[in-house]
């Protein structure tokens, strides 16, 4: 008996891991999980563009995404998320 069943799509609420490599308009990478780690994150959650170009792929699926003003890397700028920490108590080497 073989079974065939189309890979589960992405959607809100899943879990997602990902690899990516994020270059500029010159071909120069930005950032990488080449040799690193998959970036996972459960959709639904971020809020960002990172959630539009998951959305509806399934595993093995890829797609191009271009970021810009209206799509920034590393999201919106959300005041609430916003946490304050006494330097003392930052771990030496934190970045």
């Amino acid at each position: 008996l073989l079974l065939h069943a189309e890979p589960q799509k992405a959607e809100d609420g899943l879990k997602a891991w990902i690899e990516y490599t994020g270059t500029t308009e010159d071909g120069k990478v930005f950032a990488t999980t080449d040799g690193k780690e998959p970036l996972d994150f459960v959709i639904g959650e971020e809020g960002s563009w990172l959630e539009e170009a998951v959305m509806d792929l399934a595993v093995g699926e890829s797609r191009e995404v271009t970021l810009g003003e209206d799509r920034p890397i590393y999201g919106f700028w959300k005041e609430e998320l916003v946490k304050s920490c006494p330097i003392d108590k930052i771990p030496p080497g934190a970045q």
